[in-house]
């Protein structure tokens, strides 16, 4: 028998469903009570109510494909297939109570919900000539067989495919040390094109080996070909021999960001990806190459414990973070994969990432990978399954991936499991949500780089700090601290403009410096779970209301 509670809160709240405006939030509390409720015990519903309603029983199901799509990503498949299970085995009386169920309203809605549309432009045809043995393509990484590597790939079918194994084949320090990185980076629109000039003009200054630039509309393609021009006459050397700018105006960004680094990777060279938004301070070849050779510990834990989605340590990890301590609410998992590991595989770090500053989950804006069959193996997998999964968000997906702190059913079992390690994200490769280097930036002691990135909130937790910034105490007593706030256009001035690229010579801008040193903040007492969702509205709401002394508003009531 039909619920008419059910049907009465599907009506009133799925016109709210939204992944893109705080309408999402009436929706996400509307209906989270009612998916938790009848998911406590999903045998009764699949076995009694979904017979008895097939038409409800869809439109619930693609309701709660949406909420999990806000708050616990990773139970997206879960109610998706349901969904489709139910309208594939119940499609006659679903159809006949479609109208009254809106379950074609719920299916629309739910197209919406799609992080990205299925525009990828690349093909495996894009990458360089690879040897028959896998083993031998690791033994590309030796100056003299990489030469003649990225020699053949002069002759490559595909334009671009050519062009970067020219550059390549021109570098100096990619021809003689095995060691030897690229960096690269994407950019396009506006107001980012403007500041090509300080992002080049300070890769420049500080002697990166090699740069490419993924320029994402024909703009930013100009702009850069000018800049590398324009430094290479006033500077007088030819930088165009250093930085590379690439037309990339085929796909949407994502793809775009991961479809570079299969090729590179296949050219038999070290990668390094860096956000646009990040300013560097020193070159961060060495503080990588320490990083990687010695790590302070090596990742994936094979053995670990799991609650949910998420992936502790073990139990005491479990419950000092969660305070879910019973063990009957987790249990074990294995970090596993089909892909075959062999003696003669490499056997240190492979993969350099940063977690967010006060969370587990990682943040992809900076991350390193040493070329070999294994990571070229990786990252081609990953292209693909943030093709073929349009609800996966790709930090997310890397994070999992990784196995490092989620789990994700978009993850093939083929993937090789990569040795990983953290980079030092407190006083190495800082963000703009806080650090806690204390040298003078541009000092060799200080930061490598400044990612402008930070969260919404304009206050962070900071117990116990000495400090004369406003404080408040939200509801659940936390006391949260006002943080030093720009937003990425100031940033990207302060660091990028032109009165700033005057200061490059002599170091750091002046004001970028004065930032970077407000920007420092305690380290974290508490690092959480977490993934890239929808939640957090309230709190952040909340942050507002509270420094505004406005009484603080009754979700309950105001979702109802």
């Amino acid at each position: 028998m039909c619920s008419e509670r059910m049907l009465d809160m599907l009506r009133r709240h799925t016109p709210y469903a939204s992944g893109r405006d705080i309408e999402g939030l009436k929706f996400l509390r509307g209906l989270d009570g009612l998916v938790s409720a009848t998911m406590k015990d999903p045998r009764e519903f699949s076995s009694v109510y979904v017979p008895a309603c097939p038409a409800g029983s869809a439109a619930f199901a693609a309701s709660a494909a949406m909420l999990s799509l806000m708050s616990n990503p990773s139970l997206f498949e879960r109610f998706s297939n349901l969904a489709h299970w139910i309208l594939r085995s119940y499609t006659a009386e679903a159809v006949s109570g479609a109208s009254t169920w809106g379950i074609f309203h719920g299916l629309a809605k739910l197209g919406q919900f799609s992080l990205r549309s299925f525009d990828l432009v690349w093909s495996p045809a894009e990458l360089m000539p690879m040897p028959d043995d896998r083993y031998d393509f690791d033994k590309l990484r030796s100056p003299l067989l990489r030469r003649e590597h990225l020699a053949r790939g002069k002759q490559h079918k595909h334009p671009v495919s050519r062009k970067i194994a020219s550059f390549l084949l021109g570098v100096e320090d990619i021809l003689q040390n095995s060691d030897a990185m690229v960096f690269v980076t994407a950019v396009g629109g506006m107001p980012f094109a403007n500041y090509i000039r300080g992002f080049i003009h300070r890769a420049m200054v500080l002697g990166l080996h090699a740069l490419v630039l993924a320029c994402m509309d024909e703009m930013a393609f100009e702009r850069c070909t000018q800049v590398v021009q324009g430094l290479s006459s006033s500077s007088g050397s030819d930088l165009s021999r250093r930085i590379l700018c690439v037309a990339a105006t085929e796909g949407h960004v994502i793809f775009i960001k991961h479809a570079f680094l299969p090729f590179l990777l296949s050219a038999a060279v070290d990668t390094v990806w860096i956000d646009f938004d990040t300013f560097i301070l020193q070159d961060p070849t060495p503080a990588i190459v320490a990083a990687r050779d010695s790590p302070a510990r090596e990742l994936p834990q094979r053995s670990r414990v799991r609650f949910g989605s998420f992936l502790f340590d073990d139990a005491a990890d479990i419950c000092g973070l969660s305070k879910i301590c019973d063990p009957r609410q987790h249990w074990s998992h294995n970090v596993t994969s089909s892909s075959v590991e062999t003696d003669l595989d490499y056997t240190g770090v492979e993969v350099l990432v940063t977690e967010h500053w006060d969370a587990r989950c990682l943040n992809n804006g900076l991350f390193y990978v040493r070329a070999s069959y294994r990571t070229l193996t990786f990252f081609t997998l990953f292209l693909k399954q943030i093709y073929v999964n349009p609800y996966t968000d790709n930090q997310n997906l890397f994070d999992a991936f990784l196995s490092h702190s989620t789990l994700d059913a978009a993850v093939p079992e083929a993937r090789p499991v990569l040795r990983y390690a953290l980079l030092d994200i407190d006083s190495k490769f800082g963000c703009a949500e806080g650090h806690m280097n204390k040298a003078s930036p541009g000092d060799p002691d200080g930061l490598v780089t400044f990612h402008f990135w930070a969260s919404d909130f304009r206050t962070g937790r900071q117990p116990g700090e000495d400090t004369q910034r406003e404080r408040i105490v939200a509801r659940n007593g936390v006391e949260r601290v006002e943080k030093v706030r720009a937003g990425k256009d100031q940033l990207f001035e302060l660091f990028f403009g032109e009165e700033a690229q005057l200061g490059y010579s002599s170091g750091v801008p002046a004001a970028g410096a004065s930032f970077i040193e407000q920007a420092r903040a305690p380290k974290p007492s508490w690092k959480g779970m977490c993934s890239v969702t929808a939640v957090g509205v309230e709190e952040l709401v909340d942050e507002r209301l509270i420094q505004g002394e406005q009484q603080l508003i009754d979700w309950q009531a105001a979702t109802a």
